[in-house]
């Protein structure tokens, strides 16, 4: 933990900015759980242990010391696409893994695969691609709830789906799933003809009663 936080006050020099008590309260805290969590959760989680009282920590100064921790690559922030807002875990110190995302619950399954990683790796050196990081979240139901509920939703648009944020990651079908463009009214919207059109018959009539007056 010193470590971490030796390297987290080095992070924020380069930024012109202080290693607070605050800062390292919240440090110690998101370090201190194995679960994921919310900036919310971590507020809750500083009131309970007396931090946030006794540091004076506002829920401001978590939201903005977890963007920090996020930026310098203490912590990942996971995107759940649900109205919880994103979910933080340390990363130093973990072994790398991706998740699956239970689009009903919210359960999230930590996995790792050597046949994935090498995969990927093969698809970042095909592309002469430079890769620093990657992430795979697979969304969809959890056995619990697909006994209980069914199939889930589809992945609310905007949010990442097999194969997304995983850069040089050139796997098949990343970033088909959860992105439902079908039935989208792109076809017969072409509009262009029709003001040409209307403007042509207008001119040519106009002509054709010039040349009759003429006459």
């Amino acid at each position: 933990m010193k470590q971490v936080a030796t390297q987290f006050e080095e992070f924020l020099r380069t930024k012109n900015l202080r290693f607070t008590k605050q800062r390292a309260a919240i440090l110690k805290a998101i370090y201190g759980t194995h679960r994921h969590v919310s900036a919310d959760q971590l507020y809750a989680l500083l009131h309970k242990g007396g931090q946030a009282a006794e540091l004076d920590i506002s829920r401001a100064t978590v939201y903005r010391t977890l963007a920090l921790l996020a930026e310098g690559g203490f912590v990942q922030a996971l995107d759940l696409g649900r109205d919880t807002g994103a979910l933080y875990e340390h990363t130093l110190g973990h072994e790398h893994h991706d998740h699956m995302i239970c689009l009903l619950c919210g359960r999230i399954i930590e996995f790792s695969d050597s046949r994935l990683e090498q995969i990927q790796e093969e698809a970042v050196r095909k592309h002469g691609f430079h890769a620093q990081s990657h992430r795979l979240n697979v969304f969809g139901t959890c056995d619990r709830c697909a006994r209980r509920e069914g199939p889930a939703p589809a992945t609310p648009e905007g949010t990442a789906s097999p194969g997304a944020d995983t850069p040089g990651a050139d796997t098949p079908g990343a970033d088909t799933t959860g992105a439902d463009t079908t039935g989208e009214d792109t076809t017969g919207e072409d509009t262009t003809g029709e003001d040409t059109g209307a403007d042509t018959g207008d001119d040519t009539g106009a002509a054709s009663r010039s040349e009759q007056a003429g006459a």
